[in-house]
């Protein structure tokens, strides 16, 4: 059985009920079913190590002030000219898409130019903003909806991304996930990888959970069709398979409000001093 309300075994149906009783001293109105079940299922039902995790995101919920972070970050303004990646739309099904294009992140500018903790922020935003978009689209629906579509570009990757510092803090987000937001991801698409695409994932493979890795697509040159299975072309950018485009034909869609697109930092020691006196203007 999937482990999914709805198709549990016995012994899984049993093992929610003994869950439910052994946190009953920290549960609140949303922790339902389907939110215990992620932690099982995350844990493969083994009820010592599920609890575990569950009480440890709890209080790392708190001491990171999680609630407050969603309700009240402004993200910095260098990240939010360069950050790259965005909620672009859903799938069939109704679960969120998060488009990533690696091959414009400059990693190493963001992080000459932004606090490590700013941006681990921003990736707790985001993840909240997930799990607000999954209660909306389960309200709208009639139905629960779970799971986040992360579909990785890796157009224009080369070995300038392969910046220690920079691999080391995306494993840390990659932690974050597996800890502290258990199956969180739906499915993840991998397109355009390129040569250097074993020695990537060797570096970030050790930080993930044998489940997460099972959810790993690695799509060739017939990546749109694979895409369009699972999502209408109405919901994804032009650029990636679907039909959106902004006002100006931009097959990115910029405007929308999805995808930063600019490629790096034209002069790192520009941005940093843009930081420090506090002005900030696009760079020429």
């Amino acid at each position: 059985m999937s482990g999914w309300l709805g198709d549990l075994s016995a012994d899984q149906a049993t093992k929610l009920e003994k869950f439910r009783r052994r946190l009953q001293d920290v549960l609140k109105e949303e922790h339902d079913d389907h939110c215990l079940l992620r932690y099982l299922r995350a844990r493969a039902f083994d009820l010592k190590e599920s609890e575990a995790m569950f009480r440890k995101a709890k209080s790392w919920r708190e001491s990171m002030k999680v609630d407050a972070i969603y309700k009240n970050f402004e993200m910095p303004k260098v990240c939010e000219m360069y950050w790259c990646g965005g909620l672009v739309g859903h799938d069939k099904v109704g679960s969120p898409i998060y488009i990533v294009p690696l091959g414009n992140l400059d990693m190493k500018g963001l992080m000459h130019s932004c606090r490590t903790s700013e941006m681990v922020k921003i990736i707790i935003y985001y993840l909240e903003q997930v799990y607000k978009d999954l209660e909306e689209q389960s309200k709208m629906l009639g139905r629960n909806v779970e799971g986040l579509i992360l579909l990785f570009d890796f157009e224009g990757v080369g070995a300038h991304h392969l910046w220690k510092p920079g691999i080391d803090l995306f494993n840390e987000f990659l932690t974050l996930f597996e800890q502290y937001y258990p199956e969180i991801i739906k499915t993840t698409y991998v397109l355009k990888p390129p040569k250097i695409f074993p020695i990537i994932f060797a570096l970030v493979r050790p930080f993930l959970r044998e489940r997460t890795k099972q959810k790993i697509q690695i799509l060739g040159s017939n990546w749109r069709e694979v895409l369009l299975k699972h999502i209408d072309a109405n919901e994804l950018p032009e650029f990636w398979g679907g039909t959106r485009h902004d006002p100006d034909g931009n097959p990115k869609c910029p405007s929308q409000g999805f995808l930063n697109v600019i490629t790096k930092f034209i002069d790192v020691c520009f941005i940093r001093s843009v930081v420090a006196v506090g002005v900030y203007s696009e760079p020429r």
